[in-house]
Protein backbone atom coordinates (compact mmCIF):
# COMPACT_ATOMS: atom_id res chain seq x y z
CA UNK A 1 0.00 0.00 0.00
CA UNK A 2 1.49 3.32 -1.12
CA UNK A 3 -1.21 5.86 -0.34
CA UNK A 4 -4.61 6.36 1.27
CA UNK A 5 -7.28 8.59 -0.30
CA UNK A 6 -10.09 9.81 1.95
CA UNK A 7 -13.27 11.47 0.69
CA UNK A 8 -15.95 12.93 2.96
CA UNK A 9 -18.31 15.87 3.49
CA UNK A 10 -19.04 18.24 6.37
CA UNK A 11 -18.25 16.86 9.82
CA UNK A 12 -16.96 13.68 8.20
CA UNK A 13 -14.43 15.75 6.24
CA UNK A 14 -13.14 17.22 9.49
CA UNK A 15 -12.86 13.69 10.87
CA UNK A 16 -10.94 12.75 7.72
CA UNK A 17 -8.45 15.58 8.30
CA UNK A 18 -7.95 14.46 11.90
CA UNK A 19 -7.55 10.90 10.62
CA UNK A 20 -4.91 12.08 8.13
CA UNK A 21 -2.77 13.45 10.97
CA UNK A 22 -3.00 10.20 12.92
CA UNK A 23 -2.55 7.82 9.96
CA UNK A 24 0.53 9.63 8.69
CA UNK A 25 1.93 9.72 12.22
CA UNK A 26 1.22 6.08 13.08
CA UNK A 27 1.46 4.35 9.69
CA UNK A 28 3.88 6.62 7.79
CA UNK A 29 1.82 6.46 4.61
CA UNK A 30 0.81 9.61 2.69
CA UNK A 31 -2.88 10.49 3.00
CA UNK A 32 -4.85 12.74 0.67
CA UNK A 33 -8.15 14.18 1.92
CA UNK A 34 -10.77 15.52 -0.48
CA UNK A 35 -14.26 16.92 -0.27
CA UNK A 36 -16.35 14.08 -1.65
CA UNK A 37 -18.49 16.58 -3.55
CA UNK A 38 -15.39 17.68 -5.48
CA UNK A 39 -13.43 14.41 -5.57
CA UNK A 40 -16.07 12.52 -7.51
CA UNK A 41 -15.97 15.09 -10.32
CA UNK A 42 -12.25 15.78 -10.70
CA UNK A 43 -11.18 12.41 -12.14
CA UNK A 44 -8.74 11.47 -9.34
CA UNK A 45 -5.63 9.41 -10.08
CA UNK A 46 -5.84 6.11 -8.20
CA UNK A 47 -4.21 2.68 -8.43
CA UNK A 48 -4.48 -0.82 -7.01
CA UNK A 49 -1.64 0.03 -4.60
CA UNK A 50 -3.83 2.55 -2.80
CA UNK A 51 -6.83 2.44 -0.47
CA UNK A 52 -9.87 4.65 -0.89
CA UNK A 53 -11.67 5.43 2.37
CA UNK A 54 -15.13 7.02 2.35
CA UNK A 55 -16.34 8.58 5.60
CA UNK A 56 -20.07 9.26 5.73
CA UNK A 57 -22.72 9.58 8.40
CA UNK A 58 -25.84 8.37 6.59
CA UNK A 59 -24.08 6.44 3.83
CA UNK A 60 -26.63 7.78 1.34
CA UNK A 61 -25.24 11.20 0.46
CA UNK A 62 -24.95 11.48 -3.32
CA UNK A 63 -21.69 13.44 -2.95
CA UNK A 64 -20.04 10.35 -1.48
CA UNK A 65 -20.64 8.18 -4.55
CA UNK A 66 -17.40 6.88 -5.98
CA UNK A 67 -16.13 8.65 -9.12
CA UNK A 68 -16.25 6.51 -12.24
CA UNK A 69 -12.55 5.72 -12.37
CA UNK A 70 -12.56 4.65 -8.69
CA UNK A 71 -15.46 2.21 -9.04
CA UNK A 72 -14.81 -1.53 -8.94
CA UNK A 73 -12.44 -2.71 -11.68
CA UNK A 74 -9.24 -4.80 -11.77
CA UNK A 75 -6.80 -1.96 -10.99
CA UNK A 76 -9.07 0.14 -8.79
CA UNK A 77 -8.01 0.83 -5.18
CA UNK A 78 -9.51 -1.21 -2.37
CA UNK A 79 -12.55 0.52 -0.91
CA UNK A 80 -13.23 1.02 2.79
CA UNK A 81 -16.04 2.91 4.46
CA UNK A 82 -16.60 4.43 7.87
CA UNK A 83 -20.38 4.62 7.97
CA UNK A 84 -23.20 4.65 10.51
CA UNK A 85 -25.71 2.56 8.53
CA UNK A 86 -24.86 -1.03 7.64
CA UNK A 87 -27.22 -1.34 4.68
CA UNK A 88 -26.56 2.10 3.18
CA UNK A 89 -25.37 2.70 -0.39
CA UNK A 90 -21.76 3.44 0.62
CA UNK A 91 -21.68 0.37 2.85
CA UNK A 92 -22.84 -1.78 -0.06
CA UNK A 93 -20.27 -0.35 -2.47
CA UNK A 94 -17.47 -0.95 0.04
CA UNK A 95 -18.91 -4.14 1.52
CA UNK A 96 -15.68 -6.13 1.25
CA UNK A 97 -13.89 -3.63 3.50
CA UNK A 98 -16.78 -2.11 5.42
CA UNK A 99 -16.06 -0.63 8.86
CA UNK A 100 -19.29 -0.19 10.87
CA UNK A 101 -19.30 2.93 12.98
CA UNK A 102 -21.87 2.03 15.61
CA UNK A 103 -25.52 2.88 15.89
CA UNK A 104 -27.28 5.96 17.18
CA UNK A 105 -28.16 9.48 16.12
CA UNK A 106 -25.25 11.13 14.28
CA UNK A 107 -26.77 14.57 14.69
CA UNK A 108 -25.34 14.91 18.20
CA UNK A 109 -22.86 17.73 18.68
CA UNK A 110 -19.77 15.54 19.04
CA UNK A 111 -20.99 12.01 18.36
CA UNK A 112 -20.38 11.87 14.61
CA UNK A 113 -16.91 13.40 14.72
CA UNK A 114 -15.86 11.32 17.72
CA UNK A 115 -16.97 8.01 16.21
CA UNK A 116 -15.34 8.61 12.85
CA UNK A 117 -12.03 9.76 14.35
CA UNK A 118 -12.12 6.80 16.74
CA UNK A 119 -12.46 4.36 13.83
CA UNK A 120 -9.78 6.13 11.79
CA UNK A 121 -7.30 6.02 14.67
CA UNK A 122 -8.12 2.37 15.37
CA UNK A 123 -7.47 1.51 11.72
CA UNK A 124 -4.22 3.52 11.81
CA UNK A 125 -3.03 1.60 14.88
CA UNK A 126 -3.78 -1.72 13.19
CA UNK A 127 -1.98 -0.74 9.98
CA UNK A 128 0.91 0.74 11.94
CA UNK A 129 1.44 -2.53 13.79
CA UNK A 130 1.22 -4.55 10.58
CA UNK A 131 3.88 -2.37 8.97
CA UNK A 132 6.08 -2.47 12.06
CA UNK A 133 5.90 1.31 12.47
CA UNK A 134 3.81 1.40 15.66
CA UNK A 135 4.82 -0.80 18.57
CA UNK A 136 2.31 -2.90 20.47
CA UNK A 137 3.05 -0.84 23.57
CA UNK A 138 2.30 2.45 21.79
CA UNK A 139 -0.87 0.99 20.25
CA UNK A 140 -2.05 -0.13 23.69
CA UNK A 141 -1.41 3.36 25.08
CA UNK A 142 -3.47 4.97 22.31
CA UNK A 143 -6.31 2.49 22.84
CA UNK A 144 -6.34 3.25 26.57
CA UNK A 145 -6.65 6.96 25.80
CA UNK A 146 -9.43 6.32 23.28
CA UNK A 147 -11.37 4.39 25.91
CA UNK A 148 -11.18 7.40 28.22
CA UNK A 149 -12.79 9.75 25.68
CA UNK A 150 -16.47 9.00 26.48
CA UNK A 151 -16.03 9.84 30.17
CA UNK A 152 -14.04 12.96 29.31
CA UNK A 153 -16.76 14.14 26.91
CA UNK A 154 -19.42 13.46 29.54
CA UNK A 155 -17.46 15.55 32.05
CA UNK A 156 -17.30 18.47 29.61
CA UNK A 157 -20.97 18.26 28.62
CA UNK A 158 -21.95 18.09 32.30
CA UNK A 159 -20.67 21.64 32.84
CA UNK A 160 -24.05 23.18 32.06
CA UNK A 161 -23.50 26.28 34.20
CA UNK A 162 -20.24 27.17 32.44
CA UNK A 163 -21.81 26.61 29.01
CA UNK A 164 -24.79 28.80 29.91
CA UNK A 165 -22.51 31.58 31.17
CA UNK A 166 -20.54 31.52 27.89
CA UNK A 167 -23.77 31.56 25.87
CA UNK A 168 -25.02 34.64 27.74
CA UNK A 169 -21.68 36.36 27.18
CA UNK A 170 -21.47 35.72 23.44
CA UNK A 171 -24.99 35.23 22.08
CA UNK A 172 -25.10 38.71 20.57
CA UNK A 173 -21.84 38.44 18.59
CA UNK A 174 -22.01 38.36 14.81
CA UNK A 175 -18.75 36.52 14.14
CA UNK A 176 -16.55 33.95 15.86
CA UNK A 177 -13.05 32.69 15.09
CA UNK A 178 -11.69 29.21 15.82
CA UNK A 179 -7.95 28.63 15.47
CA UNK A 180 -6.06 25.35 15.59
CA UNK A 181 -2.63 23.92 14.93
CA UNK A 182 -1.86 20.36 13.90
CA UNK A 183 -4.71 17.97 14.61
CA UNK A 184 -6.53 20.83 16.35
CA UNK A 185 -7.05 22.57 12.98
CA UNK A 186 -9.86 20.18 11.88
CA UNK A 187 -11.29 20.48 15.41
CA UNK A 188 -11.38 24.26 14.91
CA UNK A 189 -13.18 23.77 11.59
CA UNK A 190 -15.74 21.54 13.30
CA UNK A 191 -16.28 24.10 16.07
CA UNK A 192 -17.00 26.78 13.48
CA UNK A 193 -19.35 24.49 11.55
CA UNK A 194 -21.34 23.52 14.61
CA UNK A 195 -21.68 27.13 15.77
CA UNK A 196 -23.08 28.02 12.35
CA UNK A 197 -25.42 25.01 12.22
CA UNK A 198 -26.82 25.33 15.74
CA UNK A 199 -26.57 29.03 16.65
CA UNK A 200 -26.78 30.65 13.18
CA UNK A 201 -23.70 32.72 14.00
CA UNK A 202 -21.06 33.29 11.32
CA UNK A 203 -17.87 31.50 12.30
CA UNK A 204 -14.56 30.66 10.63
CA UNK A 205 -11.97 27.99 11.36
CA UNK A 206 -8.33 28.69 10.47
CA UNK A 207 -4.87 27.20 10.96
CA UNK A 208 -3.32 29.36 13.70
CA UNK A 209 -0.21 30.20 11.71
CA UNK A 210 -2.21 31.44 8.71
CA UNK A 211 -3.77 34.36 10.56
CA UNK A 212 -0.72 36.56 9.95
CA UNK A 213 -1.06 36.08 6.20
CA UNK A 214 -4.01 38.43 5.79
CA UNK A 215 -7.06 37.32 7.82
CA UNK A 216 -5.82 39.10 10.97
CA UNK A 217 -6.82 42.36 9.25
CA UNK A 218 -10.42 41.52 10.14
CA UNK A 219 -9.77 41.02 13.87
CA UNK A 220 -10.82 43.69 16.36
CA UNK A 221 -11.67 43.88 20.06
CA UNK A 222 -15.23 42.67 19.45
CA UNK A 223 -14.29 39.36 17.80
CA UNK A 224 -14.27 36.34 20.15
CA UNK A 225 -11.78 33.60 19.30
CA UNK A 226 -10.71 30.20 20.52
CA UNK A 227 -7.42 28.39 19.92
CA UNK A 228 -6.31 24.76 20.28
CA UNK A 229 -2.72 23.53 19.95
CA UNK A 230 -1.17 20.30 21.21
CA UNK A 231 2.15 22.16 21.47
CA UNK A 232 0.70 25.44 22.75
CA UNK A 233 3.11 28.31 23.20
CA UNK A 234 1.70 31.73 24.02
CA UNK A 235 4.52 33.55 22.21
CA UNK A 236 3.76 31.72 18.94
CA UNK A 237 0.06 32.46 19.21
CA UNK A 238 0.73 36.15 19.90
CA UNK A 239 2.98 36.30 16.86
CA UNK A 240 0.27 34.68 14.72
CA UNK A 241 -2.28 37.27 15.80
Amino acid sequence: MQKINIAACGTSWHAALAGKFMIERLVRIPVEVDYASEWRYRDPITSSKEITLLITQSGETADNELPRNARPKPKAPRRLAICNVVGAMIAREASERFIPCGTGDWRGLYQGLHRAVDRAVSAALYLGELRGVTSTEDARRYIEELLKLPSKLEAILARDADCEALAKQYYRVQDFLFLGRGIHYPIALEGALKLKEISYIHAEGYPAGEMKHGPNALIDESLPWSCGDERFERSELSAAL
